[in-house]
């Protein structure tokens, strides 16, 4: 392997700087030589002669051990960096050398063995340093090494280390405009129900940051607040993450409040209505107000509980204090219907692997010696690498975490926990990629945020069985001489119980046959119906339902048709498992459009009704939920153009909840 010229620049430097001590020390000796032995050679040709001598070592070192001085050079340089991206770079410029190195030893592939020997403990010692979250790309790179000893595979299992290190560099450089996107979803929910959102931001990460900015920027999600706290860390010495996003702000054009880190206790009084900031600008802050902490993290469990840094020598550092002021305020403050202190983890799903909180409750502040404390290793004077300070990690509750964004969505605290399963499974088999590339399912966030419980409507939103209910009423009208049309069902039957349009039609029409009798011989019609022709759910019904459950929110079906009815659709469409609860109309005293229903699916949930969203295709349904209850609701029309009052969010069907 030929090096570049830096890494020549780097090499010649070092060895010059070793050899001119050496010359030094040469030429003292020989010149007190001279003198005592009374030679009478002129010093410029004695400095000549060892200048030369030592020119010749050096070019002849360079030749000879060139490899093991970038070696450890890329040591050195990959402790030193505290950009996760350049680490990825440099750990597959060392991974490379020590596959390199290997085959020129055994002139040949390196085989499992060879590997396990020789390449992956030079890579578990720089990595142990480093820990998380590179001590992640250790375990998969382990894992490969496992499986490739136990199947045949067509690439060497050095291959496959190198491919699994590149294209892990290149998912993270992929991940990051899709973190973004999923960041602005987020944000998509700013400033909504009377609140202003203010996001502040406590050290420094490259996804947090890219994302504010591009929020920032989004037309749909409007401008708002940004606070930067000062980061004094460990109580020593600032790392200078604070003026890092400011630059990165300033250079985008963004403004921005920079605040002591004790003023963070100030964002959190209600009483407190402005703050000033390091500039002397003043921060007016709105009673009725959010606060966003966007924060990194070093490692995630499936269960979102998160590592951040903790503690360095003992001291604890603002990182989990911010966390725990953070939680403080929201636990105290918090109540139905509103969180005014939430905690963002933004994260690749890389990082989504279960730990063990005492052995991997760990990591490393980056290198910080200088070329004095470092030149003996690069030289091979000595075998072992500089200490790095060691930092414990906070471990926060996913209970404490408002919500996790990463490339592959959004995960919503519902119910106390953020199931993260997906982004494990995606990650499951590390020699197998493909996984990487699958398409995950989105949910439009501002629709769900602070959502626990969806409630559906069932006909018209998740059965496609309107034709059929009216053919039914129909079916019966016409044998009592009663012709009744499309537009007269909407008008009198849609999205209320068979007792209540029968009522209606009776007194559109001037029946005389007993409610109890219609309604039977509509349902007999009706079963019948569902016997000779097939019954279709709706387009996304299926995925809205499983991605749902998945996410941890409960379900209900709340309807105005006969349980027979209902059961017998569910289960013949192989819908019934999703729902934990099912309220019809014999279940309640008042039928649709009073919210009675709602109500006792969201009493017999366990969740409260604020924290409820319903799915209707009835304008009076959701009318009445957003004026009796603190429901919010879904209007769904499935093509049919009707009007819903504000503030229902309405979309054509239940495919535009989900993006792919």
């Amino acid at each position: 392997m030929e090096m570049n010229s830096r890494e020549l620049r780097n090499a010649l430097v070092l060895s010059i700087l070793a050899n001119l001590l050496a010359a030094y020390l040469i030429y003292i000796v020989t010149d007190w030589l001279n003198r005592f032995l009374t030679l009478n050679i002129p010093p410029i040709y004695i400095a000549g002669a060892v200048l030369t001598v030592s020119a010749i070592i050096s070019i002849v070192v360079i030749i000879r051990t060139y490899q093991d001085i970038f070696e450890r050079i890329s040591y050195i340089r990959f402790l030193r960096n505290d950009s996760a991206s350049q680490s990825f770079e440099l750990l597959i410029e060392i991974a490379k050398r020590l596959v390199l190195r290997l085959e020129q030893q055994e002139d040949k592939e390196p085989d499992p063995s060879s590997v396990k020997q020789y390449v992956l403990p030079p890579l578990r010692q720089i990595v142990q340093l480093r820990r998380q979250p590179m001590q992640i790309v250790l375990i998969d790179c382990e894992r490969i090494v496992e499986r490739a000893e136990e199947y045949q595979t067509p690439l060497s299992v050095a291959k496959q280390i190198i491919y699994y290190l590149e294209f892990m560099l290149a998912y993270k450089r992929m991940a990051l405009p899709r973190i973004i996107r999923q960041t602005k979803l987020y944000m998509s929910a700013f400033n909504k129900g009377g609140y202003t959102d203010y996001v502040v931001i406590y050290g420094h990460s490259t996804n947090v940051v890219s994302s504010i900015i591009a929020g920032y920027k989004d037309k749909e999600v409007g401008p708002f607040p940004v606070v930067i706290v000062e980061d004094l860390q460990y109580h020593e010495q600032s790392l200078g993450e604070h003026k890092i996003v400011s630059r990165k702000l300033k250079r985008a054009g963004i403004p921005f409040f920079t605040i002591k880190f004790d003023q963070i206790r100030l964002l959190f009084d209600p009483s407190v209505t402005q703050i000033t900031d390091l500039s002397e600008n003043r921060l007016p802050l709105l009673r009725k107000r959010r606060l966003h902490g966007f924060i990194g993290c070093e490692r995630i469990d499936t269960d979102g509980n998160t590592l951040i840094p903790s503690t360095v020598r003992g001291v604890p550092s603002e990182s989990a204090q911010f966390v725990q002021e953070m939680e403080a305020f929201s636990q105290a403050q918090g109540g139905e219907g509103e969180t005014p202190a939430r905690i963002i983890v933004v994260a690749e799903s890389y990082k989504v692997r279960d730990f063990n909180r005492g052995e991997d409750s760990e990591t490393h502040v980056p290198l910080r010696s200088n070329l004095l404390r470092t030149l003996p290793y690069i030289l091979g004077l000595t075998k072992h690498l500089p200490a790095l300070s060691p930092v414990l990690l906070f471990y926060t509750d996913a209970s404490k975490i408002y919500v996790h964004v990463n490339e592959l969505g959004i995960f919503p605290n519902i119910l106390g926990k953020i199931d993260l399963k997906y982004c494990e499974s995606v990650f499951s088999s590390e020699t197998s990629l493909l996984g990487l590339f699958a398409k995950p399912i989105f949910l439009k966030y501002q629709i769900f945020d602070e959502i626990q419980a969806v409630l559906f409507d069932f006909n018209g939103v998740i059965v496609d069985d309107e034709e059929l209910h009216y053919h039914a009423f129909a079916k019966v009208l016409n044998d009592l001489e009663v012709e009744f049309t499309p537009d007269k069902y909407d008008e009198l039957c849609r999205g209320r119980s068979d007792a209540d349009g029968f009522n209606k039609i009776k007194k559109k029409f001037g029946i005389s046959e007993e409610i109890p009798s219609l309604v039977e011989k509509k349902h007999n019609a009706y079963l019948d119906a569902v016997t000779s022709s097939p019954v279709h759910s709706f387009p996304g019904v299926r995925r809205l339902l499983e991605e749902l459950l998945r996410r941890g929110y409960k379900l209900a079906l709340v309807t105005a048709s006969n349980r027979q009815e209902v059961e017998s659709v569910l289960y013949y469409l192989s819908l019934r498992d999703y729902f934990s609860v099912i309220i019809t109309d014999d279940d309640v005293d008042e039928s649709k459009p009073s919210p009675q229903g709602f109500l006792l699916a969201s009493h017999k949930l366990g969740i409260p009704p604020a924290r409820c969203l319903v799915i209707e295709d009835s304008p009076s349904n959701t009318d009445a939920i957003l004026s009796q209850t603190k429901m919010r609701a879904v209007g769904v029309g499935n093509n049919r153009n009707v009007k819903f009052p504000e503030p229902t969010y309405h979309c054509e069907s239940l495919e535009e909840l989900l993006i792919a």
